[in-house]
C-alpha cells in the first residue's frame, strides 16, 4: 500500500514527489544508485523523511494555500495576493496551469521535487544516520579524529541538515526566522 501523497500544495500531502518520479530522477542522475534499489516501502519512507527535512527549514515568503500541509509552494517574495485568479484555499486546475506557465512557480516545483529526491537518496546512502547532526544535539562543539588522516569538525548551534545537492537546489528560497509583534492588521517586524 503506497504511503506517499504528493499533491503539490495539497492539504494532506506528505511528499513533494511521487515514487515513480523520484525513481526516474535518481535513475537518470546518479551513477551508483544501488542504495535506491531497495524495496518500495523503504524508498517511500525516505521520500517522506526527506520532505520533513526540507520542511524543517525557514523559507522565504508564505505558504501558497491556507490549508496546505507542506511548506511549498511559496508565494513569491514581494507578491501581493490575489496573484492572478488562483484560489488560495486548495490546488485547482488554475494553479496546476500556473505551475506550468509561471516560470517562478515551475522552477520552484521542479527544484523542490529534485531536492527531495537528492535528500532521500543521501539519507539512504548514509543509512538514515546523520552523525554530525547527532553530535550537535549531544552538545559537542568540536571533535577530531585521526588514523592515517586527520580531520576535525567544529559546530555551531544545532541545525537541520540538508545534503549539499538539496541546499544547492533550494538556495533561492532560503529564509531566516522572523518574529512579528502586533495583531494581524498592524504587525511590526522585529529583527
Amino acid at each position: 500500500m503506497p504511503i506517499i501523497i504528493s499533491t503539490y500544495g495539497g492539504s494532506n500531502s506528505n511528499s513533494y514527489v511521487s515514487l515513480v518520479d523520484a525513481t526516474s530522477y535518481i535513475g537518470a542522475s546518479k551513477i551508483f544508485f544501488d542504495d535506491w534499489t531497495l524495496n518500495s516501502t523503504v524508498q517511500e519512507m525516505a521520500l517522506v523523511q526527506a520532505t520533513r527535512d526540507i520542511d524543517g527549514r525557514n523559507w522565504l515568503g508564505n505558504q501558497w494555500f491556507y490549508y496546505q500541509m507542506l511548506e511549498f509552494p511559496r508565494v513569491p517574495p514581494g507578491a501581493v495576493f490575489p496573484y492572478g485568479t488562483v484560489s488560495r484555499a486548495e490546488p485547482d486546475q488554475t494553479f496546476v496551469n500556473l505551475t506550468e506557465t509561471d516560470e517562478y512557480q515551475r522552477k520552484m516545483k521542479l527544484r523542490v521535487a529534485f531536492a527531495t529526491c537528492e535528500q532521500a537518496f543521501w539519507r539512504l546512502r548514509n543509512g538514515g544516520f546523520l552523525s554530525h547532526r547527532e553530535a550537535q544535539f549531544q552538545g559537542i562543539r568540536s571533535q577530531g579524529r585521526s588514523l592515517r588522516f586527520s580531520e576535525s569538525f567544529s559546530y555551531g548551534d544545532p541545525d537541520q541538515v540538508l545534503c549539499a545537492e538539496a541546499w544547492d537546489l533550494l538556495r533561492y528560497y532560503r529564509g531566516t526566522p522572523r518574529v512579528l509583534r502586533g495583531d494581524a492588521g498592524s504587525s511590526t517586524r522585529v529583527g
